[in-house]
Protein backbone atom coordinates (compact mmCIF):
# COMPACT_ATOMS: atom_id res chain seq x y z
CA UNK A 1 0.00 0.00 0.00
CA UNK A 2 1.46 3.25 -0.96
CA UNK A 3 0.36 7.08 0.26
CA UNK A 4 1.94 9.52 -2.07
CA UNK A 5 2.87 12.91 -0.81
CA UNK A 6 2.37 12.57 2.89
CA UNK A 7 5.07 15.22 4.19
CA UNK A 8 6.44 18.13 2.38
CA UNK A 9 10.08 17.81 3.82
CA UNK A 10 11.10 14.20 5.12
CA UNK A 11 13.46 15.39 7.36
CA UNK A 12 11.78 15.72 10.52
CA UNK A 13 8.70 12.52 11.09
CA UNK A 14 7.51 10.69 13.95
CA UNK A 15 6.26 7.24 12.74
CA UNK A 16 4.55 4.73 14.45
CA UNK A 17 3.63 1.17 13.79
CA UNK A 18 0.96 -1.79 15.54
CA UNK A 19 1.67 -5.17 13.54
CA UNK A 20 1.56 -8.72 14.57
CA UNK A 21 4.14 -11.00 12.73
CA UNK A 22 2.72 -13.78 10.70
CA UNK A 23 3.06 -16.91 13.51
CA UNK A 24 6.49 -18.54 13.23
CA UNK A 25 7.44 -16.35 10.88
CA UNK A 26 9.25 -12.84 10.15
CA UNK A 27 7.42 -9.66 9.66
CA UNK A 28 10.04 -8.27 7.01
CA UNK A 29 9.16 -4.70 6.08
CA UNK A 30 6.40 -3.23 8.19
CA UNK A 31 6.26 0.32 6.88
CA UNK A 32 8.70 2.71 4.84
CA UNK A 33 9.01 6.60 4.81
CA UNK A 34 10.42 7.57 1.34
CA UNK A 35 11.68 10.00 -0.72
CA UNK A 36 12.00 8.72 -4.06
CA UNK A 37 9.78 5.16 -4.52
CA UNK A 38 9.72 5.44 -8.22
CA UNK A 39 10.04 2.51 -10.42
CA UNK A 40 13.70 3.51 -11.36
CA UNK A 41 15.91 5.33 -8.39
CA UNK A 42 17.37 8.68 -8.41
CA UNK A 43 20.68 9.36 -6.80
CA UNK A 44 18.98 12.05 -4.23
CA UNK A 45 16.53 9.22 -3.00
CA UNK A 46 16.35 7.52 0.01
CA UNK A 47 14.00 5.89 2.27
CA UNK A 48 13.90 5.25 6.20
CA UNK A 49 12.34 1.61 6.81
CA UNK A 50 11.16 -0.49 9.89
CA UNK A 51 11.91 -3.92 9.40
CA UNK A 52 11.69 -7.46 11.44
CA UNK A 53 13.50 -10.79 11.30
CA UNK A 54 15.41 -12.90 13.11
CA UNK A 55 14.39 -11.63 16.41
CA UNK A 56 15.19 -7.95 15.91
CA UNK A 57 13.48 -5.29 14.51
CA UNK A 58 15.66 -2.60 12.97
CA UNK A 59 14.95 0.92 11.64
CA UNK A 60 17.54 2.10 8.69
CA UNK A 61 18.18 3.83 5.68
CA UNK A 62 19.03 2.67 1.94
CA UNK A 63 21.72 4.40 2.19
CA UNK A 64 23.53 3.39 4.48
CA UNK A 65 23.42 6.42 7.07
CA UNK A 66 21.47 6.01 9.91
CA UNK A 67 20.51 2.16 11.31
CA UNK A 68 18.50 1.41 14.88
CA UNK A 69 19.02 -2.18 16.34
CA UNK A 70 16.41 -3.70 18.94
CA UNK A 71 15.49 -7.07 19.85
CA UNK A 72 11.86 -8.17 18.97
CA UNK A 73 9.35 -8.19 21.45
CA UNK A 74 8.91 -11.96 22.81
CA UNK A 75 5.68 -14.26 21.92
CA UNK A 76 2.68 -14.31 19.78
CA UNK A 77 1.45 -10.84 20.67
CA UNK A 78 1.40 -7.29 18.25
CA UNK A 79 3.76 -4.74 18.43
CA UNK A 80 3.85 -0.92 18.96
CA UNK A 81 7.02 0.49 16.96
CA UNK A 82 7.41 4.11 17.67
CA UNK A 83 10.21 6.03 15.71
CA UNK A 84 11.67 9.82 15.29
CA UNK A 85 13.86 10.99 12.86
CA UNK A 86 14.90 14.65 13.73
CA UNK A 87 17.83 15.68 10.46
CA UNK A 88 20.85 13.47 11.52
CA UNK A 89 18.99 11.92 14.98
CA UNK A 90 16.42 8.59 14.89
CA UNK A 91 15.34 7.44 18.14
CA UNK A 92 13.12 3.80 18.26
CA UNK A 93 10.64 2.72 21.36
CA UNK A 94 8.74 -0.81 21.14
CA UNK A 95 6.56 -1.76 22.82
CA UNK A 96 4.06 -4.98 23.31
CA UNK A 97 4.65 -8.75 23.39
CA UNK A 98 6.20 -10.42 26.63
CA UNK A 99 8.72 -8.28 26.53
CA UNK A 100 9.31 -4.48 29.02
CA UNK A 101 9.30 -1.35 26.38
CA UNK A 102 12.84 -0.84 25.07
CA UNK A 103 14.28 2.24 23.23
CA UNK A 104 17.62 3.45 21.48
CA UNK A 105 18.93 5.76 19.57
CA UNK A 106 21.25 6.87 17.08
CA UNK A 107 22.85 9.32 15.18
CA UNK A 108 23.87 10.20 11.37
CA UNK A 109 27.10 11.59 9.77
CA UNK A 110 24.49 13.54 7.59
CA UNK A 111 20.78 14.13 7.53
CA UNK A 112 19.15 11.24 6.64
CA UNK A 113 16.07 12.51 4.67
CA UNK A 114 15.12 15.50 2.64
CA UNK A 115 12.39 16.59 0.58
CA UNK A 116 8.60 14.93 -0.21
CA UNK A 117 8.26 11.77 0.54
CA UNK A 118 5.21 8.92 0.66
CA UNK A 119 4.56 6.27 2.93
CA UNK A 120 4.46 2.72 1.98
CA UNK A 121 3.55 0.66 4.51
CA UNK A 122 4.23 -3.37 3.98
CA UNK A 123 7.07 -2.85 1.24
CA UNK A 124 10.08 -0.44 0.56
CA UNK A 125 9.00 1.13 -2.78
CA UNK A 126 8.22 0.23 -6.47
CA UNK A 127 11.12 -0.90 -7.54
CA UNK A 128 10.75 -4.97 -9.03
CA UNK A 129 13.51 -6.91 -7.19
CA UNK A 130 12.98 -6.16 -3.54
CA UNK A 131 9.89 -9.36 -2.98
CA UNK A 132 12.59 -10.71 -0.59
CA UNK A 133 11.99 -7.78 1.95
CA UNK A 134 8.49 -7.81 1.46
CA UNK A 135 6.45 -7.51 4.33
CA UNK A 136 3.93 -10.04 5.55
CA UNK A 137 3.05 -8.68 9.06
CA UNK A 138 -1.18 -7.92 9.97
CA UNK A 139 -0.45 -4.37 9.79
CA UNK A 140 -3.25 -2.99 12.35
CA UNK A 141 -2.66 0.87 12.62
CA UNK A 142 0.22 3.47 11.08
CA UNK A 143 0.27 6.66 12.55
CA UNK A 144 2.30 9.88 11.01
CA UNK A 145 3.61 13.11 12.23
CA UNK A 146 5.48 14.71 9.04
CA UNK A 147 7.19 17.86 10.24
CA UNK A 148 7.38 16.46 14.13
CA UNK A 149 9.83 14.90 16.42
CA UNK A 150 7.97 13.69 19.00
CA UNK A 151 10.99 11.86 21.10
CA UNK A 152 12.99 14.76 22.49
CA UNK A 153 10.35 17.36 22.16
CA UNK A 154 9.52 19.04 25.60
CA UNK A 155 5.99 20.62 23.71
CA UNK A 156 3.31 19.93 25.09
CA UNK A 157 0.94 18.37 22.52
CA UNK A 158 4.26 16.51 21.36
CA UNK A 159 4.40 14.72 24.74
CA UNK A 160 0.84 14.39 25.11
CA UNK A 161 0.92 12.29 21.40
CA UNK A 162 3.80 10.01 22.97
CA UNK A 163 1.58 9.82 26.12
CA UNK A 164 -1.44 8.44 24.22
CA UNK A 165 0.22 6.01 21.77
CA UNK A 166 1.39 4.11 25.12
CA UNK A 167 -1.94 4.05 26.77
CA UNK A 168 -3.13 2.84 23.65
CA UNK A 169 -1.01 0.06 23.74
CA UNK A 170 -1.98 -0.69 27.08
CA UNK A 171 -5.40 -1.09 26.15
CA UNK A 172 -5.19 -2.47 22.22
CA UNK A 173 -2.98 -5.59 22.98
CA UNK A 174 -4.60 -8.67 23.75
CA UNK A 175 -2.36 -10.36 26.81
Amino acid sequence: MIVEDVARDAATVTLAARYLPPYGEDAKTVVTFNTGGAAKKAAHDNYLFLSEAEGFLTVKDDKGLIEAVLPAPLGDAPRLVMLSLAGDRLAVSVLGGASPATSTQARARAHVLSGPANLFIGCRNQRSGLTKTLGGALIADVWLWPGRALFGSDAATDRAALVALQRFALWADEP
